[in-house]
C-alpha cells in the first residue's frame, strides 16, 4: 500500500532538514519511497541498498531490520519488544511511521542502540499503561534530534509523587496543568548538544546536526 496522496504531498522535500536524505540513496530516493505503489517494498529496498554499502541494517537483538505493514504487529504485543524479537518495524501509511522509517535508514546504529534500551526495559518492566520515566526519555531522545520545547500540560511524573498528586497539588509543585500538550522542535545544521556526567566529564551526543556516533 503507498503512503496517502494527500500525506506525501506535504513534504517538501527541499527543505534544508530533508536535504541530507537524497545523497545515501542514489538508486531508491526517499521521494520514490513517499510515492511508491508500496512503500513497505520500497523502504525495505533502500535498506537492501545500504546494506550493499556494507552498513550494519540491525536492530535492538542484532537482527536484519526490514519494515512491515502495521496489521503485521501482534495485537498485546509491545511495538519496540516486536521490532527486538523478530526484526519487523511496524510502519503505518501516514508521515510519523514514513519519517520514523528514514530516520532507521538515517541514522542505523543510533535506533539499534534505543531499541535495544526500550526492549531490555519492557523485557524487566512489562508494560503497563505508562511508560515510565527511562522509556519515555529514551522515546524523547528517539524522536527529536533538535532543542525540543513543549507547552501546556506537564508530565506528573516528572516529580516525585506526581502521579498520585492531584491537579492543585500539581499546580502547586510548579507543573502546568491544560487539556493539551504540544510539542515542537528546534534544530539546525550547527545545533551542538553535550552530555555532562556528574564528575563534570563532557561527552558529544549531537555535533553539527547530526549524531555524534553517526559521523
Amino acid at each position: 500500500m503507498p503512503l496517502a496522496f494527500s500525506e506525501a504531498c506535504q513534504i517538501n522535500w527541499l527543505a534544508p532538514w530533508l536535504a541530507h536524505l537524497a545523497p545515501r540513496f542514489p538508486t531508491h530516493t526517499p521521494e520514490q519511497w513517499a510515492n511508491a505503489p508500496d512503500l513497505k517494498i520500497a523502504l525495505n529496498a533502500a535498506v537492501d541498498e545500504l546494506r550493499a554499502q556494507g552498513l550494519p541494517m540491525l536492530t535492538g537483538q542484532g537482527q536484519a531490520l526490514h519494515f512491515i505493514a502495521q496489521a503485521d504487529l501482534p495485537e498485546g504485543v509491545a511495538y519496540e519488544a516486536h521490532i527486538a524479537q523478530t526484526s519487523g518495524v511496524p510502519t503505518r501509511l501516514n508521515l510519523h511511521d514514513f519519517f520514523n522509517a528514514s530516520i532507521w535508514l538515517t541514522f542505523p546504529l543510533t535506533k539499534a542502540v534505543l531499541n535495544a534500551r526500550q526492549f531490555e526495559h519492557i523485557a524487566t518492566h512489562g508494560v503497563t499503561h505508562q511508560r515510565g520515566m527511562a522509556r519515555d526519555a529514551l522515546t524523547l531522545f528517539d524522536e527529536n534530534a533538535s532543542d525540543h520545547l513543549a507547552l501546556g500540560a506537564a508530565y506528573p511524573f516528572s516529580v516525585a509523587g506526581g502521579t498520585a498528586m492531584t491537579d492543585d497539588q500539581l499546580r502547586a509543585a510548579g507543573l502546568n496543568r491544560s487539556l493539551v500538550h504540544v510539542d515542537f522542535m528546534v534544530g539546525s545544521d550547527d545545533l551542538n548538544i553535550w552530555g555532562v556526567d556528574a564528575d563534570g566529564a563532557e561527552t558529544p551526543v549531537f555535533v553539527g546536526g547530526q549524531w555524534a556516533w553517526e559521523e
